[in-house]
């Protein structure tokens, strides 16, 4: 993440011992939505960083859950104008996510 007040970056990487850290290095893609928040997509899930507290909410398929998002190989996303958002999935489509219900649609 780069710091535009100090002109430095700061790395944060995936550690399996910190929940509070992205789900995988292995990421893929990544975009800002209206809210500031920065949304990481990975081969191991999806992950939404909060830079102002510096933390992070991961998302994963739950087979379970039939709100969870469809895969977690999430290989782009995009924000539309209702602030939801639409997720590229390696094999299972789109996943749309509404942020006010918290909840998928695959």
């Amino acid at each position: 993440m780069f710091d535009e007040k100090n002109n430095s970056f700061e790395h944060f990487g995936h550690d399996p011992k910190d929940n509070n850290t992205i789900s995988s290095n292995k990421i893929l893609y990544t975009f800002e939505t209206h809210d500031g928040s920065i949304w990481i997509c990975t081969l191991d899930g999806l992950n939404k960083f909060n830079p102002d507290t510096n933390t992070v909410e991961r998302f994963y398929h739950d087979e379970e859950n039939p709100y969870s998002i469809g895969q977690n190989s999430v290989w782009t996303g995009v924000e539309d104008s209702k602030n939801r958002l639409w997720l590229g999935l390696r094999t299972e489509g789109l996943s749309l996510f509404d942020p006010n219900t918290e909840k998928f649609h695959n």
